[in-house]
């Protein structure tokens, strides 16, 4: 009974993370693919509960898929971010309001030439990627929070913010960026 559950546990959480990659064509996929690491974490932890109970056979067979998630997803989380395919793109970044590499996540945001760039955690450690972003995209907007740093978004194109704009402590910063030939796209950073 324990290993069929642990089974049924697995092929779910195997379904969740194999959903999390179908973003490009069913939007929901992208929500769950913010949960990838911990459904892998929790589906590699069941398939050694179920190893351990008694269901190796079993196991073996679950354990393949995870590894293949595994590999995939550090690939994904060490390599670098490239530019898709999509008309405009955004890069998302948390830098960590003490993190140590700013550089380098600067050298990544250039290198990728994106349209929009959304941050959080923007400190005095990471001044150096604030000032390298100020140089190549024209507009921007800068909003205190009562975390860790504050939350900024910087665009290629004219961005207004509505009457609301960024309320200190809120968390999010929201604009309306014009775009070429008269169309506009709502673009946000969350905390």
């Amino acid at each position: 009974m324990l290993r069929n559950f642990l089974t049924f546990a697995i092929c779910c959480g195997l379904l969740v993370l194999g959903m999390g990659y179908l973003g490009a064509w069913w939007p929901p996929g992208d929500a769950m693919a913010v949960i990838r690491l911990q459904a892998l974490c929790g589906v590699l932890l069941l398939v050694l509960v179920l190893e351990r109970t008694g269901g190796r056979q079993r196991a073996l067979v679950l354990v393949v898929p995870t590894l293949a998630v595994l590999v995939q997803t550090g690939l994904a989380l060490y390599g670098t971010a490239s530019r898709g395919p999509g008309e405009y793109v955004l890069y998302q970044k948390n830098m960590l309001w003490n993190g140590s590499e700013p550089q380098a996540i600067l050298d990544d945001i250039l290198s990728v030439d994106p349209d929009f760039v959304t941050v959080q955690e923007t400190s005095s450690w990471n001044e150096v990627v604030k000032d390298g972003l100020s140089a190549a995209f024209p507009h921007r907007l800068q909003c205190p929070t009562s975390g860790n740093g504050g939350i900024a978004l910087y665009s290629r194109y004219p961005l207004s913010q509505p009457d609301t704009r960024c309320a200190f402590a809120s968390g999010m910063l929201v604009a309306l960026a014009s775009l070429p030939g008269g169309r506009q796209i709502w673009v946000s950073s969350v905390q």
